[in-house]
């Protein structure tokens, strides 16, 4: 994974679904919420994951 920058700008209510408006290296995306926060969290772990194997 390269390094992502990822900006929330706006949330909002769509067909019964939290929507996020998302700008992810310098492009505008909009995703359901779930689907941002499963993003983030998987980024987190790689990066958990990658510098426990540089102490290592």
């Amino acid at each position: 994974m390269n390094k992502n920058t990822y900006k929330l700008i706006n949330e909002f209510e769509c067909c019964g679904r939290v929507m996020a408006t998302v700008i992810m290296n310098k492009t505008t995306c909009v995703m359901p919420e779930v689907e941002y926060n499963k993003i983030i969290e998987t980024e987190r772990k790689f990066i958990q994951k990658n510098k426990l194997r540089r102490l290592a």
